[in-house]
């Protein structure tokens, strides 16, 4: 017979709504990257998912944001410059 494992005193929190798409002018190549995108209105800490064509390195992946700027936003130390 299986053994179940509880977790006890772990909290779950989950996303209600999802933000409106913002469109990527640049990902630049440095480490860590910066993403480029006019007015994103993202905070440092949110989670980010790309949807990038061309770059299939960061396609579908997602991103803590950090050190957010007015257009500009590093994906949290991912490396992108290859």
């Amino acid at each position: 017979m299986p053994t179940t494992s509880l977790w006890s005193g772990v909290a779950v929190a989950m996303q209600s709504a999802l933000s409106a798409p913002d469109t990527i002018t640049a990902i630049s190549k440095a480490n860590p990257g910066v993403v480029s995108s006019t007015s994103h209105g993202m905070a440092n800490g949110a989670f980010a998912v790309l949807d990038v064509l061309g770059m299939g390195q960061v396609d579908d992946r997602v991103f803590r944001v950090a050190n957010q700027a007015a257009n500009t936003r590093e994906r949290g130390g991912e490396n992108t410059t290859s």
